[in-house]
């Protein structure tokens, strides 16, 4: 009978002396049977089965982390029906839990057996399997003696079994290394299982559902175990009430009745820390309440930068987890399962020294990522992709935490990093609240410099909101802060900043004396980098007056000055500039060479917005050459791209570009919509020089279909507000089209009269 190695070793102590001589006084062994809910593992099972199968012996290691299904595989592979054909009776299954020596197994199996004999228990038990035909042995929950202090003598006990010649032999353990001496067969452990077979569990067992059981169940990270318990839960509790109270009470709420290791999430994982190889290692606790602080894992590479305190005993600290299976490998990162992670920050959370050495690392990424100021871009948040979710958890982890321990100066930063980080995303509300509370809270303990710096990134936020004036006010006052501190980057970077929100208002006269200003700010305290950006904008102005030369010129210099310092970012941005300036000029042939390169670079550092950028003037390019279905291609790309990232400026310019090639296709109505969608967009966000180019677009299409009157209302409506702008070349265009267009008129009432 199936029952655990504690009362077989009873049930021996107490029988009299002999031995079972032949196949037939085999005790009628009960093998646990096959799960009645067994989800997601039918291929592992019939790669066991098939190794069964074979005419020779196999040696087996079912590996995983506690609650992974382990014994289920093994259940579902013993009893299948070709395997129970083969081995008829000979198929022996000994829980081992609880077992922590070899001469603990021996008592184990001679009880299973049904061995009499006290004296000479190892012999016999290897005389009566070395007597038997085929035999199938299962070990199950082998880890408590694989991981004992008798582990040397348990691998040997386990090679003098692989050496029988007739005995497969298939272990369980919790683990991810099978114990030494014996030449294993080659299986996977077992890994998590997917959403898919987790529903089906869920169905199974608690036959409810509704729109939360996918997010529940994702919290769940597909670990059976803890998949099942939950759904027993699901019989009385909805998913969305589950999900709300594991949010409060996590891995407490995955048992059933009054728990054990296959009724609780907690005893189980409890026992992999109570591991013998676990004990004898303190620093793996240690290591492993960092990693439950990082939903995304780790790079193995990457430990021991972040944790130098560690870096002595990282690597044993490493080996020791994946030997108990607490951690796993997935995609070249350590990670832990979900429900496990939620155990240990609950129960062991992460302490200093450590904790402050990985929140150091997190904030100096996001620092690093996020500097600049006005000049990050979304896309800048590449360099921290992989990082997201992890920076996050760190972050709200010490946002939560440090107020309990009165680290003012320290949440003031770290409000200001999840500031950084939110603004990264894209994620402005978010971004918002954390920087003004990181202001106040430096205010509070007198860091002027602090709550400046946080005041200048919600002038950024207001600036990619399109708010111009409010972000125009914020960073002015940001300066103004700079200024009485002395800090004269801070007050560099806000001139710029300021010039730029100046450049968008169509302010031109202002934001130029702005950028120059800023330009000789930079220069005098060495940033070459701020200084060559100045440039960059001030030909951005040049280029929207109509002066192209002077613009190539202008960016020329910045370009020159982006590659000596080898900043691929702004060198592919000024190139693209510059295509598009080359594509005004009609100089068409060197406007796609430098869009291709400009793209080539932005693939390289993988910037979405500046690849998009550069498929948008390439479209307008193909335009200009009368390849209308390329050029829709590249600006129909391009302003997805703009739209997913709620970049409404060059979302708007796609639009509008877009509307010039369904002119040029003849296909009217569908070129009005674009551009007055285009209009719609520039107006909300206060572009009046891209309001007037869309007007003075519609005016284009409404000649086409024969509509003057309107066109020349259009034009003049275009041409006023160039000169608003002060663009006079622009407003000058206007009058050229309208004179033109009244001739036409004229010609038309002329040959009416005739």
């Amino acid at each position: 009978m199936r029952m655990t190695c504690e009362s077989r070793v009873g049930d021996f102590s107490s029988s009299t002396d002999g031995i079972l001589n032949s196949p037939s006084d085999l005790p009628l062994l009960e093998i646990p049977p096959k799960p009645n809910v067994f989800y997601g593992r039918d291929d592992l099972v019939a790669s066991i089965v098939e190794l069964l199968l074979q005419d020779k012996p196999c040696r087996l290691p079912i590996l995983g982390t506690g609650g992974m299904g382990k014994t289920s595989v093994a259940a579902a592979a013993i009893n299948d029906a070709r395997v129970r054909e083969k081995y008829g009776p000979t198929i022996i299954f000994v829980s081992c839990e609880g077992v922590v020596s070899a001469e603990g197994i021996i008592s184990a199996l001679a009880t299973a057996l049904g061995i009499r004999h006290e004296s000479t228990i190892r012999r016999a038990v290897f005389a009566y399997l070395a007597s038997r035909g085929y035999m199938l042995l299962v070990l199950d929950n082998l880890e408590t003696a694989a991981q004992s202090a008798d582990s040397e003598h348990v691998e040997r006990l386990l090679g003098h079994l692989a050496a029988l010649s007739h005995l497969s032999l298939v272990i369980t353990m919790r683990g991810s290394m099978p114990p030494a001496g014996v030449d294993w067969e080659e299986l996977d452990i077992l890994n998590r299982l997917s959403l898919d077979a987790a529903r089906q569990i869920w169905h199974r067992v608690a036959r409810t559902d509704d729109a939360q059981l996918d997010q529940l169940l994702v919290m769940l990270d597909g670990l059976p175990l803890a998949i099942t318990l939950m759904a027993h839960q699901g019989r009385l509790f909805t998913p969305s009430q589950l999900l709300s109270a594991y949010e409060k009470e996590t891995t407490r709420l995955i048992k059933v009745g009054a728990g054990g290791r296959l009724k609780s999430l907690e005893v189980s994982i409890r026992l992999s820390l109570q591991s013998e190889v676990m004990l004898q290692e303190p620093n793996a606790l240690q290591l492993l309440s960092l990693l439950c602080l990082l939903p995304d894992g780790v790079p193995l590479g990457a430990l021991q930068e972040m944790l130098p305190s560690l870096s002595h005993t990282l690597t044993a600290a490493i080996s020791v987890l994946r030997q108990v299976a607490l951690t796993f490998e997935e995609n070249e990162r350590l990670r832990v399962l979900s429900p496990i992670r939620d155990f240990i920050l609950a129960h062991h959370p992460p302490k200093d020294p450590t904790l402050g050495e990985l929140r150091r690392h997190y904030s100096n990424l996001t620092l690093n990522t996020c500097a600049d100021g006005a000049e990050l871009t979304k896309d800048t948040a590449g360099k921290l992709l992989a990082e997201f979710i992890n920076v996050t958890a760190v972050l709200t982890h010490s946002w939560v935490t440090l107020p309990t321990i009165g680290a003012r100066l320290g949440m003031a930063r770290c409000a200001q990093d999840l500031g950084n980080l939110f603004y990264a995303q894209s994620r402005y509300e978010n971004a918002t609240l954390r920087f003004l509370e990181a202001k106040e809270a430096f205010e509070a303990i007198g860091n002027r410099l602090g709550a400046a710096q946080s005041l200048v990134r919600l002038g950024d936020i207001l600036y990619m909101q399109d708010r111009y004036e409010d972000a125009f006010h914020t960073v002015k006052e940001a300066k103004a802060s700079f200024d009485s501190i002395g800090s004269r980057s801070d007050v560099a970077h806000c001139m710029r900043s300021l010039g730029n929100i100046l450049r968008m208002q169509n302010r031109y006269g202002e934001a130029t004396q702005m950028l120059q200003n800023a330009k000789v700010a930079s220069e005098a305290i060495g940033d070459r980098l701020g200084a060559a950006r100045c440039m960059q904008s001030l030909a951005s102005i040049l280029q929207m007056q109509g002066s192209y030369g002077e613009a190539i010129d202008t960016l020329r210099e910045a370009l020159a000055a982006f590659h000596t310092m080898g900043d691929g970012l702004n060198s592919a941005h000024c190139m693209m500039i510059l295509g598009e300036v080359l594509n005004f000029q009609n100089r068409k042939k060197e406007a796609v060479q430098m869009l291709d390169e400009a793209q080539t670079i932005s693939v390289a550092v993988g910037h979405s917005s500046g690849i998009a950028e550069c498929k948008r003037v390439l479209g307008d390019v193909l335009y200009r050459q009368g390849n209308y279905q390329a050029a829709a291609d590249s600006l129909s790309e391009a302003k997805e791209v703009f739209k997913s990232v709620s970049d409404r400026d060059s979302w708007g310019k796609c639009l509008r570009s877009l509307g010039e090639v369904l002119y040029g296709e003849h296909r009217y109505e569908e070129a009005t919509d674009n551009m007055e969608e285009a209009r719609s967009m520039f107006a909300a966000i206060g572009s009046r020089v891209n309001v007037a180019h869309c007007d003075r677009s519609l005016a284009m299409v409404l000649v086409a279909q024969d509509r003057p009157m309107e066109a020349e209302s259009m034009l003049i409506r275009a041409r006023n507000q160039y000169e608003g702008l002060n663009l006079p070349k622009k407003a000058e265009e206007c009058t050229e089209a309208l004179a033109g267009l009244r001739s036409k008129m004229w010609d038309g009432v002329a040959s009416t009269v005739d």
